[in-house]
């Protein structure tokens, strides 16, 4: 925020404290901001920007000419009093709460704090980050409400823009979030808060790749599934080649696209890594598939082409051993274990749908099996045709 930070508050320790007493305060401090930090959201952008405010503290109260200049500074702008003699800081009370990690009794806290100190920017900071961290999850509308009000009480309050950009995200209103993030930024920027920038433009390049992945991704996938027929079944034409290579060449380009757009956090959470890594992950994953469905498909061509091959070379000779009429059942016996080799150990007729979807013979059984049934008859009456005009009777 805008206005000069109290260290003694911050650090918890009087004005008149010594230099063993503050460096104490400084290392518990520093340690609970720190675990605070990873958490991530607004709460996590502001513990960093507590750790970093804990590292000016240090500079400043544990030299003596520094300190003794930033107490002048306190006495020529004395600080307004909240709460009268007497009377208990639940603005402090819950502050120490969250120190302690007792989210529950620090949202007790803060609700006496903002009935008791209702116009202390301080108790609607420390209200958002106990409403965005209570255990049964982020109360979205306090989250609204105390973030509001910090606003109106600091117009530069770039902690409370963030929140309320965290709200709108969460309520699927992308224009005003991103609004409020911008204007947290700007605001961050002009202070020094680098934990804000640098979580708001993490932010805003995570709406930014899901606006692509939504748009692009999605269109690459009704593609995809556009070039399915009801079976699952790909007809392996060149049309549906180059389409799928199509697919293939979009998945790499918005994988392109992802890296460049991440590429514009300097300071990425574990969180962010983690999830731009496994949507990059689901899109490889995807290009590896369609190749493995472009793999099956030759096979499920290559392997009935050499078999059809075979049981032609195979009908010759039973023409010439037994006659048409032994080609004929020869051409009965031989559908069937043709059909037995392409469907894996079930003929496809009553039986198709037990096998698995992306068997090769669930895809022949359900694409092809007909066709190839005919296509052996045909060769066997052509076998027939021929060696019959080549006069061969049978032995």
């Amino acid at each position: 925020m805008a206005e000069k930070v109290n260290y003694y508050e911050l650090l918890g320790v009087a004005r008149n404290a010594g230099a063993d007493e503050i460096r104490a305060a400084i290392k518990k401090q520093r340690t609970i901001w720190s675990n605070r930090a990873s958490r991530g959201g607004t709460v996590g952008a502001e513990a960093q920007n507590k750790v970093k405010l804990i590292g000016e503290a240090e500079k400043t109260l544990l030299d003596d000419a520094a300190r003794a200049a930033y107490d002048q500074s306190l006495n020529d702008k004395p600080e307004k009093t909240w709460v009268n003699d007497g009377e208990r800081d639940w603005l402090q009370i819950a502050q120490h709460y969250i120190q302690d990690g007792d989210v529950k009794m620090a949202e007790a806290a803060i609700e006496q704090a903002e009935r008791q100190q209702p116009d202390n920017p301080e108790v609607w900071d420390t209200a958002i980050m106990v409403y965005e961290s209570l255990e049964e999850g982020a109360d979205w509308n306090r989250v609204e409400k105390a973030a509001t009000q910090a606003i109106l009480l600091d117009p530069d309050n770039a902690f409370g823009y963030a929140a309320r950009g965290d709200v709108y995200w969460k309520k699927d209103d992308e224009d005003k979030a991103r609004s409020q993030y911008q204007k947290a930024s700007e605001l961050g920027q002009a202070q020094g808060n680098q934990a804000i920038v640098d979580y708001v433009q993490e932010i805003l390049t995570r709406m930014d790749i899901f606006d692509v992945l939504s748009s692009r991704g999605s269109q690459l996938d009704k593609r995809y599934q556009a070039v399915l027929s009801e079976s699952g079944f790909i007809s392996y034409t060149k049309e549906n080649k180059d389409e799928l290579a199509s697919i293939q060449d979009g998945y790499r380009s918005l994988i392109r696209t992802v890296d460049s757009l991440s590429a514009k956090v300097k300071n990425p959470t574990s969180d962010f890594t983690k999830d731009i890594s496994s949507e990059k992950s689901e899109m490889e994953s995807e290009i590896k598939r369609i190749d493995d469905i472009l793999d099956k498909e030759k096979d499920a061509l290559r392997k009935p082409i050499i078999l059809n091959v075979v049981e032609l070379v195979v009908f010759f000779f039973m023409c010439v051993l037994a006659g048409p009429a032994g080609a004929v059942l020869g051409t009965i016996g031989l559908v069937i274990p043709l059909n037995w080799l392409l469907t894996g150990d079930k003929i496809p007729f009553n039986n198709i749908n037990d096998l698995p979807e992306w068997s090769l013979g669930y895809i022949i059984g359900k694409g092809r099996t007909a066709l190839w049934i005919l296509a052996n008859l045909v060769l066997g009456l052509l076998a027939i045709w021929i060696t019959s005009q080549m006069g061969y009777k049978g032995l």
